[in-house]
């Protein structure tokens, strides 16, 4: 509502201009200009006092940046020029520098020169001296022969008999050294008798428990052993094998209910010994009956001794039937 009576009021007054005169002195008719048309007028040159400010500061604007431009251009023309100047300064100096080492370089001529004409003159004296010495050496060889030609007889003889004392010493030390030898492998043989007389080996086995079978009978529940390193293949082939060459003496002893029932000893393939357990023609099916075997055999590095059935028979497990090894020698 207001706004309508500002527009109102502003349509309604309004402002008397001068009249012109006319060029016939005719007067021209009163003007008016309306409040609405002067608010107008004065916004519109606002406007142009704000477009011709931000034109003076764009134009401000681009002056400092021209004369930021120059000054920078002016500083590297001055730099450039300093440049220059150092070089131009140093050239100078490169010339003065050069100027003493060429003096410097005469100076080292001279020196050489008369370096030159030194080494002349010491080779002229080191001929001089190997003449000299030349001629004292030939002296001295003279002198020497003559001093030799008396006792070279003497020397002679004294050469042979060193000769013949060498020949001696060598010969008596090839004797000393054989007798060495000998004795060490004396010493060696009685040193292995004596560990061979001396070395424990000795094994007492079981069957694990009962069985009725012919072939190996397998001792492989070791009570006892002593100096018998590969127990595991003889519990698992029931073949003992000699570590140890010597004497031994093997005891078999088998409890056996089978009748007629009999084993063997074998070496290395070899029966050696047969016992038979028992046999009663009255009871052919069963009986029960203790057998032993003990010998004494020679036994060499890996030779075999094993206990065998021929045929198939009980065999009494645990201590009723046992193998017994002893080294006796």
């Amino acid at each position: 509502m207001l706004a309508f009576y500002f527009l109102l009021l502003a349509s309604a007054y309004s402002f008397l201009l001068d009249n012109p005169q006319g060029n016939g002195g005719t007067t021209i008719t009163n003007q008016y200009l309306t409040v609405s048309k002067f608010y107008e007028e004065m916004k519109l040159q606002q406007a142009d006092t704000a477009n011709m400010r931000q034109e003076t500061l764009k134009l401000r604007h681009d002056t400092d940046t021209s004369l930021t431009l120059l000054t920078s251009q002016l500083q590297q023309k001055f730099d450039l020029l300093d440049k220059k100047l150092a070089e131009i300064a140093r050239h100078n100096d490169s010339n003065s520098d050069f100027i003493n080492l060429e003096q410097k370089y005469i100076q080292l001529e001279q020196k050489y020169s008369n370096l030159e004409q030194n080494y002349i003159t010491q080779g002229h004296e080191l001929a001089m001296l190997k003449n000299k010495s030349c001629l004292l050496e030939k002296n001295i060889e003279d002198l020497q022969h003559l001093g030799s030609i008396k006792p070279l007889h003497e020397i002679t003889t004294l050469q042979q008999v060193v000769k013949s004392i060498s020949a001696q010493t060598s010969t008596l030390n090839m004797k000393m050294r054989a007798a060495t030898i000998m004795n060490n492998q004396t010493f060696i043989h009685l040193q292995q008798q004596i560990d061979n007389s001396t070395e424990q080996v000795a094994m007492t086995a079981h069957p694990s428990s009962n069985y009725n079978k012919a072939g190996i009978i397998k001792f492989d529940n070791v009570a006892f052993s002593v100096g018998i390193k590969n127990l595991t293949a003889f519990k698992n082939s029931g073949k003992f094998v000699c570590e140890k060459e010597g004497l031994y003496i093997l005891s078999v002893k088998i409890y056996s209910n089978t009748n007629g029932a009999h084993f063997y000893i074998s070496l290395n393939g070899n029966t050696i010994s047969y016992t038979k357990v028992s046999y009663n023609s009255n009871h052919p099916s069963a009986m029960e009956n203790t057998s032993t075997a003990v010998l004494t055999v020679q036994l060499r590095l890996n030779d075999s001794v094993w206990v065998f059935y021929p045929r198939a028979a009980h065999v009494a497990g645990i201590a009723w039937s046992t193998f017994t090894i002893v080294k006796i020698k």
